[in-house]
């Protein structure tokens, strides 16, 4: 049986059903807006030039039309024909009229076909295609998730994007959420390969008291980065990078406990010896172990743990004593050899 029928369309008329409100551009499987500015400018020009779009597919729901594909082009071009719209790619701007008889092919999916039918089909289209990236793809394909819900509300948090630790056009594409679901993943299982666990997590989804372990513990590190941040800015150091980020975020589940001035301390110790991390400090094999686990692999679960093993062991000692890692960089630093007495650790003067 056919389940769609295929016409042709003018494009002007997809605008008009916008502005009549009949037109859904973001049923919950779909992406975020995400095109550039010169990607736009180039859908102009070949409209323009009166070449053909890609095959544009909606389905009617009731007096609804949902876009199940082509969302992209179609808010590009209802931005461009707007009043104050943006200039093509030779500095022009909108005539009115002048696209109207610009034609589109439209496939419009049956109206029996039900929203996971319609989700595992947008979900094929484009990973065939390699069109969407990863959190795009598990969007489409968990959206009615808890997993997915807590973790879009958590990357949306005001106190993670002043962080900075993701870029606007990262963002767009869901990276930031992406990479809040490993983190969900190592306060519920500890430092794990990057996506084996979340997959799992995905496909099982996770419970109310997951749920509420990963809101609470990821909320408790995060005001807990934020007064470090408003010390030292985060992105003054090589913590605002993912696979850092990664590490001080699971050094601070590990010391949840300590005193904010405590916390405030350690966190300077560590900013002043992370300047000696690097893959080609010969002169210092622990900050270069550091370095190497950051470059190599560095999303597996057996960097992740060295990562955090370093360290611990240069600033979490449980004893006076300088242990072979503080020794090593203290050498590097030429740091005197009695350590600071820190809540209930000891690690550099500096």
């Amino acid at each position: 049986m056919i389940k769609f029928k295929i016409e042709q369309q003018k494009f002007v008329e997809l605008v008009s059903l916008y502005q009549q409100r009949k037109l859904n551009l973001n049923p919950p499987y779909q992406r975020n807006s995400i095109w550039s500015i010169n990607a736009q400018k180039l859908l102009i020009d070949t409209i323009r030039k009166g070449l053909p779009l890609p095959t544009f597919f909606v389905q009617k729901k009731n007096d609804i039309i949902e876009m199940v594909d082509g969302q992209q082009r179609t808010r590009t071009f209802i931005s461009y024909l707007s009043p104050d719209g943006f200039l093509d790619s030779n500095g022009k701007q909108y005539s009115v009229g002048e696209f109207d008889d610009y034609e589109i092919a439209v496939v419009e999916l049956s109206e029996t076909l039900t929203m996971d039918e319609v989700r595992e089909f947008y979900v094929r289209v484009n990973r065939a295609g390699a069109k969407l990236e990863r959190p795009e793809l598990n969007k489409a394909e968990f959206f009615k998730t808890k997993f997915l819900k807590l973790s879009t509300e958590l990357s949306e948090m005001v106190e993670f994007r002043q962080l900075k630790v993701f870029k606007s056009s990262h963002i767009r594409r869901m990276f930031d959420r992406d990479f809040i679901e490993e983190l969900a993943a190592l306060i519920l299982y500890g430092p794990q390969d990057k996506k084996t666990m979340v997959d799992q997590m995905y496909k099982e989804d996770i419970s109310d008291n997951d749920v509420n372990k990963i809101n609470t513990t990821f909320k408790s590190v995060l005001d807990k980065v934020s007064i470090l941040n408003q010390e030292i800015p985060l992105s003054d150091t090589r913590f605002v990078q993912k696979n850092d980020f990664y590490t001080l975020f699971n050094l601070i589940i590990e010391i949840t406990l300590l005193e904010n001035d405590d916390l405030k301390k350690i966190y300077k110790v560590l900013v002043a010896i992370s300047r000696g991390i690097s893959p080609s400090n010969d002169e210092c094999q622990t900050l270069k172990d550091y370095a190497i686990n950051c470059v190599t692999q560095s999303n597996s679960k057996r960097a992740r743990n060295k990562r955090l093993e370093i360290l611990k062991s240069l600033l979490l000692n449980e004893s006076s004593k300088m242990n072979s890692p503080q020794v090593d960089v203290a050498t590097f630093f030429k740091l005197p050899n009695e350590l600071q007495h820190i809540g209930t650790y000891f690690t550099f003067n500096v």
